[in-house]
């Protein structure tokens, strides 16, 4: 079979296929059976194409392969077929693609007629529940066709795709630049489905293109005087211009959504949705950093390094700019992740701070970093992408308001080891955590800064101080999820010395129907169960805990790739690798069989742990105050429990009526306000996030105001009550109902909802 047959249909046919499901959705065809199969071939294509390609590519010499023009074309389909291009599309077509495509098709926002539908379902069922005397759960009536944001969510996401492979291979600078910026708007127009055209996020679009764009300006700039239409024209023929070379070093860090441009970032996670959300963390930031790499192999030196100014010992190289760049990137998501508790906020602060550590690999420009940054793609990419597939599957982060949540478990419901699971890899592998993948690209990152210009070692030092305050914020946000469902909250001691009743004590004196069905209920808790939707998250997990433990492996699939953005040979004898560990430059790790093998049986004990009945104990971490702890609370109760037992006298009641009641698991944790409050000056200014008040994020994310009556949209965003849908910063669904929660909160009496009590913060 031809390269080129195979070239073309592993790149075109996502985008051909996207197009047949918008012809399938406008003559209302688009029912689940065609759509799907539609969806399949649009996804399976690319994984034959790149298994037949992949052993035609030699590991010194690129393939170039041209559909359309050549290389005297200043716009032609010019493709280049090397070591890192096969690397990324790999991750494009196995990760990235597969969960963008089960994102848009499973958390699609629900369009007129569907919740008319629901709605009328609901309505229906509850009128026959009421004359049969049985209350049902309400659930939407069959739908012979996918809604109309399903199948243009997965069309886009498959073109989405397309676009991805094409920058993967793309060597016409033209052509680059082109699909990078088609690229950033399919990305942003996932995220803005069900949105009317007055309240899109323009400002945030013009934002998020401005990189790709300038960075394509600057190297026409370069290339049009050299008569080079290649990137590979540029290569060793060509220095870049120090100014130039700044010039692009600002568009890599607009593009990634790092400092000074995370506000873009910030933006597409208050308000996307699931899939928009997924595309602007697995492949718009990722793609940024994956055309920097192509910068360096255009722009370094014949001794693999940025152009020096020759100041200093060693000298200093025009790299420092990257270098600057992400490491106040990763210091700005820590300080921002300390004031939210929120998991949208938590998956941007996640998503800023690989995009700093990628940048400041970049800057340090030294083959072991650029190692480093190969590594971390892949590493982001799986993190990230189960991180956000635990959140998904378990309910926290929808394209409807979202209850509230610690990590991936809703507060009040029963606990999913399966999604747990998912998260905490996921998350500890972002962190860069001993033992999982993520630390190896962190390690190779932070090894050769230190060997590198002494300005870059506080410069890391700054990066990994970031890292630690992210640590911090996410062990306090994902506590929650490991306590019990009810908390025990202990009350003040009486003067004879006898404590009142605690909500375990209470619970015990319940009538007996409410006992059968607290231990009917815990049964069904302790039953092991995986469902279908947490694969995802668990496959990915899976893949990072095997990288971790054998990251020597991960990285020989790196450094082939990494080589590519250098000159050849630049590696050899820097990188051993083993099945256990690796030796690279000043840098090496091992784990030893004894090591894996307490990893092993420290998870499945963490996973039985779960299965296991506990006590109920109340959650000590930073900021309480002995007063809250033993002071009576109004304690909201979960699934294990009835929710309207309620421990408290008749004066309780009536006081604990006017005060905003507390997720159960969360009664004996301060919010960040509280435990934070020493840093409100730094988490409100403006420097933190630069165009905050531009793209209307103001800031109030942050979680300072002192106001309690405010509704929250899904990303933490406030509305107040007077608010309608004309905000530029909400989705109409979103405002619609967070109205309604607004309302209902300041209605006196009245238990808070889920959505009213809202608890982004």
């Amino acid at each position: 079979m031809p390269l080129t047959f195979v070239f073309g249909l592993l790149t075109l046919a996502p985008l051909v296929m996207a197009l047949a499901l918008v012809g399938l959705g406008l003559a209302r065809r688009a029912t689940p059976g065609p759509a799907l199969a539609v969806t399949l071939v649009g996804a399976l294509i690319p994984l034959i194409g790149l298994a037949l390609l992949a052993p035609e590519v030699s590991a010194g010499f690129p393939l170039e392969i041209a559909l359309w023009g050549g290389q005297t074309s200043w716009v032609a389909l010019y493709g280049r077929a090397d070591a890192l291009s096969i690397y990324a599309a790999i991750g494009v077509a196995v990760v990235v693609a597969p969960l963008l495509l089960w994102l848009a098709w499973r958390a699609a926002p629900l369009d007129a007629e569907e919740e008319a539908e629901v709605a009328a379902s609901e309505a229906d069922q509850a009128s026959e529940a009421e004359a049969a005397e049985v209350a049902e759960p309400p659930s939407a009536a069959p739908r012979r066709a996918l809604g109309q944001w399903q199948w243009v969510g997965v069309a886009l996401a498959l073109a989405l795709e397309s676009l991805a492979l094409w920058v993967c291979f793309a060597e016409n600078i033209v052509l680059l630049g082109v699909v990078w910026i088609a690229l950033v708007v399919v990305a942003w127009w996932l995220g803005e489905l069900s949105s009317e055209t007055a309240i899109f996020d323009w400002r945030g679009l013009g934002l998020m293109v401005i990189g790709p764009l300038v960075w394509l300006v600057t190297v026409l700039l370069i290339a049009v005087p050299a008569g080079a239409r290649l990137l590979l024209d540029l290569t060793g023929a060509a220095r870049l211009p120090t100014g130039h070379l700044f010039a692009i070093s600002l568009a890599l860090a607009f593009a990634a959504g790092g400092y000074p441009a995370l506000a873009w970032l910030r933006k597409r996670a208050s308000i996307a949705t699931p899939a928009g959300l997924a595309a602007a963390a697995l492949a718009v930031m990722p793609v940024a950093l994956f055309v920097g790499l192509r910068t360096f192999s255009i722009g370094a030196t014949a001794d693999n390094s940025w152009f020096a100014f020759g100041i200093g010992k060693p000298p200093l190289t025009i790299g420092i700019v990257l270098t600057l760049l992400g490491a106040v990137s990763v210091l700005a998501a820590g300080l921002l992740a300390l004031g939210r508790r929120d998991p949208r906020s938590l998956v941007a602060c996640l998503t800023l701070a690989q995009a700093g550590w990628g940048l400041l690999g970049l800057g340090v420009g030294a083959p072991l970093s650029v190692l480093g940054v190969a590594l971390l793609l892949a590493t982001t990419v799986l993190g990230l992408g189960a991180v956000i597939a635990a959140l998904v599957a378990s309910g926290a982060v929808t394209a409807d308001v979202e209850p509230e949540s610690a990590g991936p478990r809703i507060l009040g419901e029963p606990m999913s080891p399966a999604l747990l699971f998912a998260w905490v890899v996921g998350v500890a592998s972002l962190l860069g955590a001993p033992l999982f993948a993520g630390f190896a690209p962190l390690q190779l990152i932070s090894a050769q800064a230190l060997a590198g210009p002494r300005l870059a070692i506080p410069l890391v030092g700054l990066a990994w101080a970031g890292a630690l305050a992210l640590v911090i914020a996410l062990v306090r946000a994902t506590a929650p999820a490991f306590t019990a469902p009810l908390v025990e909250v202990y009350a003040p001691t009486a003067d004879d010395g006898a404590t009142a009743d605690t909500v375990a004590d209470a619970g015990a004196d319940a009538d007996e129907e409410q006992a059968e069905a607290a231990e009917e209920s815990a049964a069904e808790e302790a039953r092991p169960e995986l469902r279908l939707e947490e694969l995802p998250g668990v496959a990915l997990g899976v893949v990072l805990l095997l990288a971790g433990i054998a990251p020597g492996v991960a990285l020989a699939l790196a450094t082939g790739a990494a080589g590519a953005a250098m000159q050849a040979g630049a590696l050899d004898g820097l990188v051993a690798g083993s099945s256990s560990g690796y030796v690279a430059g000043v840098g090496q790790w091992f784990a030893t069989p004894a090591v894996i093998f307490v990893v092993i049986v420290a998870l499945a004990l963490a996973y039985l742990r779960t299965r296991m009945p506990r006590e109920p104990r109340p959650l000590y971490l930073a900021g309480q105050s002995p007063e809250a702890i033993a002071a009576p609370a109004t304690v909201a109760v979960g699934s294990v429990v009835d929710a309207e037992a309620k421990v408290m006298d008749e004066d309780a009641q009536d006081e604990g009526a006017e005060s905003e009641e507390q997720p159960a698991e969360l009664v004996a944790l301060p919010e960040p306000t509280e435990t934070w409050r020493d840093l409100r000056g730094a988490l409100r200014s403006g420097w933190l996030t630069p165009g905050s008040a531009w793209l209307g994020l103001d800031n109030e994310d942050n979680g300072f105001d002192d106001a309690d009556d405010h509704a929250r949209l899904p990303g933490g965003e406030r509305l107040e009550a007077g608010d309608t849908a004309e905000s530029d910063e909400m989705l109409p669904s979103e405002v619609s109902e967070a109205t309604r929660t607004s309302e209902a909160a300041s209605a006196p009496a009245t238990a808070p909802t889920p959505e009213a009590s809202g608890g982004q913060g």
